[in-house]
């Protein structure tokens, strides 16, 4: 018997606010995977018992999810044909609500939205993406602030790859006079 189905119905209509495909169903479920069975086309194992007696070929009536026995999965709607299964019900697992452990975890609709969130912002960035990221918008709005000042102040202009702020005549382009430098411990030229 299956635990805590009331939940699991409660979050299965939260989980509608993701919509429903044209066919009524709804684009992310949960479900129990023993719950689940489907009519497979393949070569099957028989056994006596424990005992191998051989194998045969056809369509069988086997559980969708024989590998993950008693846990709760989240299921996401697709569209790509599967032609081993009759019947097909085109869910396929998202996330199996276990620990890393292999232990059952009880389903929670935050898990859910996280993993749904993932699934539906393609441009969900890891910290390492968002650190790159950062700084490409800090070289912008550096690049901004130098076009501004040499707009505002025409007399000066930032060498960037010195880090200098230099002052020029108007209408020429090379160093006068070295105003600043930025870099904290080397000495000023003089």
């Amino acid at each position: 018997m299956r635990p805590h189905t009331v939940e699991v119905t409660i979050i299965n209509q939260h989980l509608l606010k993701h919509g429903k495909m044209l066919n009524g169903k709804p684009v992310f479920r949960v479900v129990f995977s023993d719950d689940l069975t489907e009519k497979r086309v393949g070569v099957f194992n028989k056994f006596h018992g424990n005992i191998w007696v051989g194998q045969s070929s056809g369509v069988q009536l086997v559980p969708k999810y024989g590998y993950i026995t008693g846990a709760w999965i989240l299921e996401k709607y697709s569209v790509a044909p599967n032609e081993e299964v009759l019947d097909y019900d085109h869910y396929e697992p998202v996330y199996v609500f276990r620990d890393k452990n292999n232990n059952y975890l009880e389903p929670l609709l935050k898990v859910c939205e996280i993993i749904i969130y993932g699934i539906l912002q393609p441009n969900f960035l890891t910290p390492e993406q968002e650190l790159t990221k950062i700084e490409e918008l800090e070289k912008k709005r550096i690049e901004h602030d130098t076009l501004v000042l040499e707009e505002k102040r025409p007399n000066f202009m930032v060498l960037k790859e010195l880090g200098e702020l230099v002052q020029v005549p108007s209408k020429q382009f090379k160093p006068v006079k070295k105003i600043k430098e930025s870099y904290g411990n080397q000495k000023p030229a003089s």
